[in-house]
């Protein structure tokens, strides 16, 4: 998982590098344009506002001196080479940053004939070498009675319009690598953040392989990784849960085994031994064998579950009556109810043909009747009731007595689950009664509820009603 970790953190911070790298070089090229054109604009205005002056002190005739010394206060200005073209394209007169030696030269460069065409107009470059370092310069036609008759041409260094946003660039990229540090920081913790359920997950996965089913992850985001963290808990409690069960139903498999087991080879040495007299013998030897059908119906039931859970259950399904079918159960269990003085109702729909398997459902009413008279106190009542919605006919099961505990209702119909009410009352059954009346119901596509109250537990399922 570390390496995971180092994989994203690596990942993430070339992410930064990259936009960072690429924002301050746009940065930087575009405030250096920004620069630039703000300069180049200023230049225009410049000559925009002098290009009047500039004419009438040239053309009217003005002293060279003072016309020379106009042109010194605009360099000075400006902060700019000034030099001057008149109509041949001939340099009549330049500032002191350019030198003397360029009046009276001819420049024949197309940004002068632009110029005397009448065109603002711009170029960056050295100017036919004028100048030793490149150079923006901006040429301004230069009018006088409507008629262009020279050009002033404002220069300013490259260099130094750059050196001038320097300072701001380099404030700017403080302020740029700050905040990638603080980026930086913020992937570590973020990526740890991300990584961190990952790996107790991980932990937690080891621990369950071992055999550990009590971990859980301490996760209370809501993203993806917080659901993934929250499906791996319930996916531990329920394996917990089913670890659990198996560990009961394995002790309540191996009780239910050993007691049979113990009274058959308790019973048969006795009588090997002549511990029990011969006119006796009869008597526990019916016991062993009914104890041997115990056994018998336990390794049914179990095989029945497996083929249930696994399913492998045929369902013949044909239709018979519903109400008959109870009444013969209740009837087969009439010394259980007279012995416990219950009452009994039964109460059935004017429908009662059903559509469904014999033999599984005949299974299903026993166990549930069975289930209810063992929970029923002495002189309670029982209620079998059958009613008829749409093409389904409801099947209730109610009986008198403790209600079923909430936790008990989540794992009532869980093989080899017995709640601590039934071993209360009634430890003589599997666990596997309940469990095998829902997995035949199921086996139906349909459901069964349990439903409690004050006094009264109830079961309930439907079947599909004969057409």
């Amino acid at each position: 998982m570390r390496s995971l970790y180092k994989k994203q953190v690596i990942l993430y911070i070339f992410v930064l590098l990259v936009t960072f790298a690429v924002t301050a070089a746009a940065t930087y090229f575009s405030l250096s344009e920004s620069f630039i054109k703000r300069e180049r604009n200023k230049l225009v205005e410049h000559g925009a506002a002098i290009q009047e002056i500039m004419g009438e002190l040239y053309f009217s005739g003005a002293a060279y001196d003072e016309f020379d010394n106009a042109i010194q206060v605009l360099e000075d200005y400006m902060d700019a080479q000034v030099f001057f073209v008149n109509a041949s394209g001939r340099i009549s007169m330049v500032t002191d940053g350019i030198g003397e030696d360029w009046v009276g030269r001819t420049i024949t460069d197309k940004t002068i004939g632009m110029v005397l065409n009448g065109n603002i107009t711009y170029v960056e470059g050295t100017f036919d070498g004028m100048f030793a370092d490149k150079i923006l310069t901006v040429g301004y036609p230069i009018r006088f009675a409507g008629v262009v008759q020279g050009g002033i041409f404002m220069c300013k260094s490259l260099p130094e319009i750059r050196d001038n946003f320097i300072d701001i660039y380099s404030t700017i990229l403080i302020f740029m690598i700050a905040a990638l540090i603080v980026g930086i920081i913020i992937v570590l913790l973020f990526t740890r953040r991300i990584v961190k359920p990952i790996t107790e997950m991980n932990k937690a996965a080891k621990a369950i392989a071992g055999g550990n089913f009590g971990g859980r992850i301490n996760i209370k985001s809501r993203d993806e990784v917080g659901q993934l963290a929250e499906s791996f808990n319930f996916m531990a409690e329920s394996l917990d849960e089913t670890e659990q069960i198996r560990r009961e139903m394995i002790a309540n498999i191996s009780h239910d085994l050993r007691s049979p087991i113990t009274s058959i080879q308790g019973f048969l040495g006795a009588i090997e031994d002549g511990t029990i007299p011969p006119d006796k013998t009869d008597k526990y030897i019916s016991i062993a064998i009914d104890e041997t059908k115990r056994l018998s119906k336990l390794v049914e039931n179990v095989m029945d579950m497996n083929k249930a859970q696994a399913g492998e259950l045929n369902i013949n399904k044909e239709e018979f009556s519903i109400a008959d079918l109870i009444r013969s159960t209740v009837i087969s269990n009439e010394t259980r109810i007279r012995d416990k003085n219950i009452d009994v109702s039964l109460i059935f729909d004017s429908i009662s043909v059903v559509f469904a398997d014999y033999d599984k459902i005949a299974r299903v009413i026993h166990n549930l009747i069975d289930n209810a008279l063992k929970f029923t106190e002495e002189s309670g009542h029982i209620t079998v009731e059958t009613t008829a919605k749409k093409d389904k006919l409801v099947i209730s099961v109610k009986n008198s007595g403790v209600p079923i505990s909430e936790e008990d209702k989540k794992h009532i119909f869980d093989r080899f689950y017995k709640g601590d009410r039934s071993r209360g009352l009634d430890n003589s059954g599997s666990g596997l009664g309940l469990a095998i009346v829902k997995e035949l119901i199921k086996a139906h596509g349909e459901t069964i509820t349990v439903s409690s109250g004050e006094d009264y537990n109830e079961f309930v399922f439907m079947l599909d009603i004969a057409k």
